[in-house]
């Protein structure tokens, strides 16, 4: 009973103070040295009150004294065994109050997606990105990455170390809807999930785990049902903290499956270089390489002046993440946007509006499903161009009603193009929806209108941007432009009805 309430009260205070299971651990120790103590001094006590009467040792015989010797003795014996057993008690209430955070992050997500639609393209090396002069590398195969192909190159970098790699343009709503049936799998299974990207996630096993299985049996069945189920490969980390699973899940690729527990940060933690810890960036890593930390071990132990002023604010982080200790704490809220934008870096600069309005379309269209997917609204758009001297400028429209259509994001964002661009060469052009808030809130503010004008705001939804274009229903900036002379003379003009700036 003692052992239970012990245990119970401590779990308590940890989860209560949030404090290191090893302050814990020691707490328990003053515990059960101080009922030590206690137990010695009442024993000692009693064999001291006896010998201290008057005669008493000339009155008992050699047998008894023995007798009382034999029963200090065994004592002592009895409780020394119980405080190991209390100890051993202690450290498994540790264990088990000790977290079990699981990382699993999709191996080469957008290749797997491509190779799982055509397989034809199995054991090739892949490249999902832009093709142009100015295209980047979004992902690579494993295949294309024994070449020296990686996330944020070149394409041309790429090409040159890869001859025969395959670039595809990428499929953004595969990848969407191969994403929502992954996280739909994990989401049935478990509680304490945080999505903390399209192929990532952090999971809170704690209690998921069953005592007569093993973790790695556990996760090992968890990646094959996961494979089954989606077709695609992942690599699963656990550990004590998200920056411990984060680590493991890191250690292994593809399909690989690492336990960090700070028991073994040591053996498998601190050998890793210095570049491939997670929060160091890859500007930093040189520059800690100079000062003689080479691996994360090398930060583990360090206190170097010189490394605390490079690191600033983080160097207490850094130090306590590579001490194997870090936040445990899974936060299943769903993502909370303030603002919603997306934007595109065009092939070539361009003048031309046609490709300019196309881009503008589309980045529509992807601020509108995000709005849509988190049932949020906005009343700000705001339009982005970044010229060929890589000058950036941002201007913004105020609706008097708020929308997540994606028709009426598109015009009012080709409205403020045409109020601002004079016709440079644009490498850049981005859309977004600031000041976002939740759909519910948004009707409750608006409740002089009707529903209909909520729902539909400006234009039919069902209808095309393209189509609008066509029927004259939404003009071109160009078209605008053209009649500004003659519109300029009429105040009451208003290039979109329901705007202000």
């Amino acid at each position: 009973m003692l052992c239970i309430t012990l245990y119970e009260f401590l779990r308590a205070l940890s989860n209560l103070l949030k404090v290191n299971k090893s302050f814990v651990l020691f707490l328990s120790l003053i515990f059960i040295t101080k009922s030590l103590m206690t137990i010695g001094v009442t024993v000692a006590s009693k064999i001291a009150n006896i010998i201290n009467k008057p005669n008493v040792l000339a009155n008992l015989p050699t047998t008894t004294i023995k007798i009382i010797a034999a029963y200090a003795v065994k004592r002592a014996i009895i409780t020394f065994f119980i405080s190991l057993i209390m100890l051993s008690f202690v450290r498994e209430m540790v264990k088990k109050m000790t977290k079990k955070i699981v990382h699993i992050d999709l191996n080469a997500f957008f290749a797997q997606c491509e190779i799982n639609k055509d397989k034809s393209l199995l054991g090739k090396p892949i490249a999902i990105g832009s093709n142009g002069k100015r295209g980047v590398v979004s992902t690579s195969s494993y295949e294309a990455r024994r070449f020296g192909v990686y996330s944020g190159q070149s394409m041309a970098e790429a090409r040159s170390l890869c001859k025969n790699l395959i670039v595809i343009p990428g499929d953004y709503h595969l990848y969407s809807k191969e994403s929502y049936n992954f996280f739909s799998y994990l989401k049935k299974r478990y509680k304490l999930i945080e999505q903390a990207s399209i192929d990532e996630c952090y999971i809170d096993m704690t209690d998921c785990i069953p005592d007569d299985i093993t973790e790695r049996d556990y996760l090992l069945d968890l990646q094959l049902s996961l494979y089954k189920y989606t077709n695609l490969k992942c690599s699963i980390g656990l550990g004590d903290n998200r920056f411990l699973a984060k680590m493991a899940s890191d250690y292994q690729k593809p399909l690989g499956l690492t336990i960090i527990h700070r028991e073994n940060i040591e053996e498998i933690l601190w050998p890793i270089k210095i570049s491939n810890m997670f929060g160091i960036g890859k500007k930093t890593a040189p520059k800690l390489g100079k000062l003689g930390i080479k691996t994360i071990g090398d930060l583990a132990k360090t206190n170097s002046s010189e490394v605390k002023s490079l690191l600033e604010s983080y160097f207490d982080s850094a130090k306590a993440h590579a001490n194997g200790y870090g936040d445990d704490i899974v936060d299943p809220s769903p993502f909370d946007p303030k603002s919603v934008g997306a934007s595109r870096t065009f092939l070539d600069d361009t003048t031309d509006y046609d490709e300019v309005k196309n881009m503008i379309i589309y980045l529509s269209k992807e601020v509108s499903n995000e709005l849509k997917k988190y049932h949020k609204l906005s009343s700000t758009c705001s339009l982005t161009i970044r010229n060929q001297d890589f000058v950036t400028h941002s201007k913004q429209l105020t609706l008097t009603m708020p929308t997540n259509d994606n028709v009426v994001i598109a015009q009012t964002a080709l409205i403020i193009l045409d109020r601002f661009w004079k016709q440079e060469p644009l490498r850049l052009v981005g859309v977004a929806m600031l000041q976002v808030f939740d759909e519910k809130e948004g009707y409750r503010q608006m409740e002089l209108f009707s529903k209909e004008n909520i729902v539909k705001p400006l234009i039919d939804s069902n209808e095309t941007v393209e189509n609008l274009l066509l029927e004259g229903k939404l003009k071109k900036a160009s078209s605008v432009k053209k009649n500004k002379k003659n519109n300029d003379k009429n105040p009451s003009y208003k290039p979109f009805v329901g705007l202000e700036e």
